[in-house]
């Protein structure tokens, strides 16, 4: 093998593994982005439950207290 043919097979093999790499660290990175978002979305999903259930909560207790000062009055 010429040298010249030697450092441009060196060269392609350095730029196809970097690419490889590459192509790797994107694909890992875009699982972790895709978690994070799929957690954030659970997260939205429970606070929007518990948002719920407050708000409920809530509307019992002033119909409770609305009930009881009827019988008050």
């Amino acid at each position: 093998v010429p040298p010249d043919q030697s450092l441009a097979q060196s060269w392609g093999l350095a730029v196809q593994a970097a690419y490889i790499r590459m192509v790797n660290d994107c694909g890992f990175c875009l699982e972790k982005m895709m978690a994070r978002r799929n957690m954030f979305l659970d997260r939205l999903e429970d606070s929007k439950k518990e948002n719920k259930e407050h708000a409920l909560q809530m509307a019992v207790l002033m119909q409770t207290t609305t009930n009881s000062r009827e019988l008050l009055d």
